[in-house]
């Protein structure tokens, strides 16, 4: 990927620095770009002046409560971490829309959420999706590249960068594990749909350790718990060319556990992590709680994201934390 260009437009361009009335919020992380042979060039902090998140409940949140009652997740931690940077560099805090809604297969996601993201004017749109199709038998990871490289063009032609996921690997995994072979087919898509065209970013989500383990799951296997929201957060800032630097302790949230810093963040997995497994009383558990229900559900042709809206439709400013 060291051939891509950094391709300058409308959005990406140079931005003047903050006025001096700007507030700026401490931030309890320091950023620095990082440096390293082969890499792309970084996604600038004026291209981070206008983020939007489009996808399913993946980007929604799910699993990861924040305040006032919504979830948070590992798209609202980028955006602060976006705003950290900025301010760091004397600019405005990140303005940050999310339009993700529970449930969508990546169709409506490239139909519905799309046009009304590109109609916020972002610099940068992280497009995510495809998880919710896979789970259906008659659905093709080649159809949904072409679908996600359609949405990637109309991002670019916006004049906005785009980051893009892999999945995680699901190996181990039970039941799921039946999806990673489709999945693996989808990323290969992804990572060639990014050697294509420039100002696209990709989240190795696939590669990162802390995943591959049990305690980054919720109960329902399917979502992130808030450590592996916070994980993956740190992961996207990474595909972005950035390194999330402590200066101090972070203040956690609820049910967060400290990761690591000592290791590169692919490396870097919880204390008691990797030894944690399921027992069959988890497993069953988990059949009657979340499988069966999602089986039901599907079978009567609901979704979990029906009468649900978008968590925060307009471009507000996220503080730094």
């Amino acid at each position: 990927m060291s051939t891509r260009k950094n391709r300058q437009n409308r959005h990406l361009g140079k931005e003047k620095p903050a006025a001096k009335e700007q507030p700026v919020v401490a931030s309890s992380a320091e950023y620095r770009v990082r440096q390293e042979a082969g890499m792309p060039a970084a996604l600038p902090a004026e291209a981070m002046a206008r983020y939007v998140a489009i996808g399913d409940s993946f980007s929604e949140g799910l699993m990861d409560p924040g305040a006032n009652g919504r979830f948070r997740g590992w798209t609202d931690r980028l955006a602060a971490k976006f705003s950290g940077i900025r301010t760091q560099a004397g600019l405005p805090e990140t303005q940050y829309a999310n339009l993700a809604i529970r449930g969508k297969l990546l169709a409506p996601i490239i139909e519905e959420q799309l046009p009304r993201a590109l109609e916020l004017e972002p610099t940068v749109v992280s497009l995510v999706g495809g998880g919710n199709d896979l789970l259906r038998p008659k659905s093709t990871p080649d159809r949904l590249a072409a679908l996600l490289e359609s949405g990637v063009q109309q991002c670019l032609q916006a004049g906005a960068a785009v980051i893009l996921c892999t999945s995680s690997n699901a190996a181990d995994g039970g039941l799921i594990e039946k999806t990673r072979g489709p999945n693996a087919i989808l990323n290969s898509h992804i990572w060639s749909i990014a050697r294509r065209y420039p100002n696209v970013f990709v989240i190795d989500q696939w590669g990162l350790a802390a995943l591959r383990t049990w305690p980054a799951w919720a109960a329902d296997r399917i979502h992130l718990t808030p450590t592996g929201h916070e994980v993956l957060s740190r992961g996207a800032l990474n595909a972005l060319g950035w390194e999330f630097v402590p200066d101090h302790e972070r203040t956690l949230g609820p049910g967060e556990v400290p990761i690591p810093t000592d290791v590169p963040v692919w490396q870097a997995v919880p204390e008691g992590w990797a030894e944690t497994e399921p027992t069959w009383q988890d497993d069953l558990a988990w059949v009657r709680r979340d499988f069966l229900p999602w089986v039901g559900r599907h079978l009567r042709g609901r979704s979990s994201g029906d009468r649900i809206s978008a968590k925060r439709p307009e471009l507000l400013s996220i503080s730094a934390y």
